[in-house]
């Protein structure tokens, strides 16, 4: 396993804890609380907004997580993990150019090149053995 298979998750990780503790200090969370949460939304676009970007956060720190859990269980990063990063950094970035969607695009870049030179370099090592 490489560099790269053992930064990805963490970072992935990272970057969800960011995205949800800067959620949690938004005033509109207290709102939600303060409103009961059930039925809280009622229709408010900045409660709506910040219910959207906690469960984006917690939706990118079970990708974190499968992506950590799978290079233990593997040592590689799944497959697709880096091209679903990237159409979620696309969506992000197209719809609100000025925010974290960049990252998420980097990291969903990074993650497709990783996975790929994993993929050929274990392609080399089993054309090499079988010599």
């Amino acid at each position: 396993m490489d560099v790269h298979q053992r930064w990805i998750p963490r970072v992935a990780l990272a970057g969800a804890a960011l995205h949800l503790a800067s959620g949690l200090a938004d005033p509109r969370t207290r709102e939600l609380v303060d409103a009961g949460l059930v039925g809280a939304v009622d229709g408010d676009q900045g409660r709506e907004a910040i219910l959207w970007f906690l469960a984006l956060g917690l939706a990118f720190a079970a990708l974190g997580e499968l992506a950590r859990w799978s290079v233990r269980a593997t040592g590689r990063l799944p497959t697709r993990l880096g091209e679903w990063l990237v159409g979620i950094g696309v969506l992000v970035v197209v719809v609100e150019p000025a925010s974290g969607g960049w990252l998420v695009l980097g990291l969903g870049g990074w993650t497709m090149w990783a996975v790929r030179r994993t993929a050929s370099s274990s392609a080399n090592h089993a054309a090499q053995t079988s010599r």
